[in-house]
């Protein structure tokens, strides 16, 4: 578990030590692009503020993307791109359905996220689990991910969507 704003800050560093220049684009703001699944394979991630094992999993989720063992363009069912995700050394459930909805997979659901489970919470004014989440999540299929999404902006903005959410209970 990271917080937003760490992986933020590790992205930005792993972005200035191995992406490449971007010209013409500075008065946006933009200077350099995310590096290569490659680059990322064999780069120095030291320092950057991964643990070890993070080290490694960006090392097995780039090598796999690099060499096409992992596509990113939703060519596998959401069963299958889980599963491999899930095969690669510091991977999980998380990280493959949290993958799988930035690619565009609208059925992902990442029932274990933190944010999620305490959107809930504040929803039903009890603890949820990851387990209860899921459960709930099933009403939403094929849709997981725009309630994940939906989820997330809730809890930065708690008054915003309470009234479309509160109808959809998860089972006691």
């Amino acid at each position: 578990m990271v917080s937003v704003a760490s992986a933020g800050t590790i992205v930005r560093r792993i972005v200035e030590r191995h992406g490449a220049d971007v010209p013409g684009l500075g008065a946006l703001g933009l200077s350099r692009v995310f590096p290569t699944p490659a680059t990322l394979a064999e780069g120095n991630l030291d320092g950057l503020g991964l643990t070890a094992t993070r080290v490694e999993a960006v090392r097995a989720l780039s090598r796999a993307v690099d060499d096409g063992s992992l596509r990113l363009d939703r060519g596998d069912s959401l069963d299958g791109f889980v599963d491999s995700v899930c095969s690669l050394r510091g991977l999980g459930p998380w990280s493959a359905h949290y993958l799988a909805l930035r690619v565009g997979e609208p059925d992902a659901f990442p029932g274990s996220d933190l944010g999620i489970r305490r959107s809930l919470e504040h929803l039903l004014g009890r603890p949820v689990s990851s387990h209860d989440a899921e459960v709930a999540s099933e009403r939403w299929r094929p849709w997981r991910s725009l309630a994940a999404t939906h989820l997330w902006f809730r809890l930065g903005n708690p008054s915003e969507a309470a009234p479309r959410l509160a109808s959809v209970q998860p089972p006691p």
